[in-house]
């Protein structure tokens, strides 16, 4: 507390507390300390006023509003804190998932794409075989023991394979080919048991994970068609897409009611970009917010159970951009490099039914020529990877998402890596990729 300063009549100067301490047991004879003047109490006159408390409202709720705040903030840091402790175990998860991947190699001639179903431990290996003209061949490949496999010869007029997919039931495969056919293939008698006759060559076919009933099939000209397989052959819909250029991916969106997506919706890719079509609707479709003019897109890899999308882009063609090659004090004795060129990824995450957010984008080393194939892996208790094809390296890289950091760089193939897919069922995860002459499949437990 401040002492109040005080003065006598004779113009001595004391703390006022004190002084009428001084005073008080000599009411009548009291004199001044210091020159013995008389005085008394009531001469004592203070020197500054007594401070004054006023009571200011919104002062006081303005306090009481910053009190809160601090303690909001401290709180939401701890809540930082036990967040970032968490994404660290995810990420010590993840390395040691990585470090335990279990590798099968297998050579094969011509490889071209494939697709797996993990429940069902089969696997489907589309193939170009060198000859007169080439010979288009599909191989049927146990996934338990890669050596037992089954060749099957595909119809004549079928040409190239441009996609398959496995049914998720395991039993058919989906095929869309340059002979301007969409055909569905038994597992169990390797015969083609239905083929849907096209106007023109079908680029990517889908199964719609919502209704086992409903496929897709993505034209060089670029058009979608949808076909019900319990009512026709011929398609209940043809919708004309955003441009002419090829469909070249279609994945079925996941419906998710809690974020009200619609069960009846597709995210296709042309090298116009990533697109997001309603069939339920029949309307055209819209591109995917925050990825115009990125370039020529040659990759869409989708994340079912994250709801991730990562667009590969690589520039325009231009002779003036110059293409990038390896140098040879970094070629390995297993890898013979070839030409790539530095384009861009683009990761999005969809949040609601036509809401698109942007995560982030990085560069990345993409095939001059070819578009090939990515995949989003789902591991539980980790965070989501991206696996793609080095367009230098020939090797199969992994990417941290949403970081987009590079984790790990697994073994390169001799010619470039053209397709890649992962796959996953309960207790066990599956990553595949396939080249000209080797097709790789790296598995993990899953915790």
């Amino acid at each position: 507390m401040v002492e109040v300063g005080s003065c006598l009549p004779c113009g001595h100067v004391y703390g006022l507390s004190c002084i009428r301490r001084w005073i008080q047991p000599h009411l009548i004879s009291a004199k001044c300390p210091q020159c013995n003047a008389n005085c008394a109490l009531k001469d004592v006159r203070k020197l500054y006023a007594s401070p004054v408390v006023i009571n200011d409202e919104d002062l006081h709720k303005k306090v009481q509003s910053l009190e809160a705040e601090i303690g909001s903030l401290k709180t939401e840091r701890a809540d930082l804190l036990h967040i970032q402790d968490s994404l660290l175990k995810i990420q010590d998860n993840l390395l040691k998932e990585l470090s335990n991947l279990e590798e099968h190699e297998l050579a094969v001639e011509g490889a071209r794409l494939f697709d797996m179903n993990v429940s069902y431990q089969n696997l489907i290996l589309a193939r170009r075989i060198s000859g007169m003209g080439g010979i288009h061949m599909l191989n049927k490949i146990n996934m338990i023991n890669t050596h037992e496999n089954e060749d099957i010869q595909l119809p004549p007029g079928t040409k190239a394979v441009k996609d398959l997919k496995i049914s998720p039931c395991g039993r058919l495969t989906l095929l869309a080919s340059l002979g301007k056919k969409l055909s569905i293939l038994s597992m169990g008698s390797n015969n083609i048991v239905t083929t849907c006759d096209l106007r023109v060559p079908a680029w990517s076919c889908a199964w719609d994970l919502n209704s086992p009933h409903c496929i897709y099939a993505g034209l060089q000209n670029g058009m979608l068609l949808v076909f019900d397989m319990r009512h026709t052959i011929n398609p209940l819909q043809s919708i004309v897409g955003l441009t002419a250029q090829p469909i070249h991916t279609i994945h079925s969106l996941v419906h998710n009611p809690i974020l009200g997506h619609d069960a009846q919706k597709l995210l296709t890719a042309s090298s116009l970009g990533p697109c997001v079509w309603s069939t339920s609707s029949g309307e055209r479709p819209f591109p995917v917010p925050g990825l115009d003019n990125q370039g020529i897109c040659t990759s869409l890899a989708y994340g079912p159970l994250s709801d991730d999308i990562l667009a590969s882009y690589r520039p325009k063609y231009d002779t003036s951009i110059a293409t990038v090659n390896l140098p040879s004090s970094n070629q390995g004795s297993s890898s013979v490099p070839g030409q790539g060129i530095l384009g861009s990824q683009v990761l999005v995450k969809r949040v609601a039914d036509s809401f698109y957010h942007k995560l982030g984008s990085t560069s990345a080393h993409l095939s001059y020529v070819q578009m090939v194939k990515s995949a989003i892996v789902n591991m539980e208790n980790c965070c989501p990877l991206l696996a793609y094809a080095d367009g230098v390296t020939h090797g199969l890289r992994l990417r941290e998402l949403p970081s987009l950091t590079v984790n790990q760089n697994l073994k390169p193939h001799h010619h470039t890596i053209l397709d890649v897919k992962y796959a996953h069922t309960q207790g066990i995860g599956m990553l595949g990729c396939a080249s000209e002459d080797k097709f790789q499949l790296f598995s993990a437990k899953m915790s």
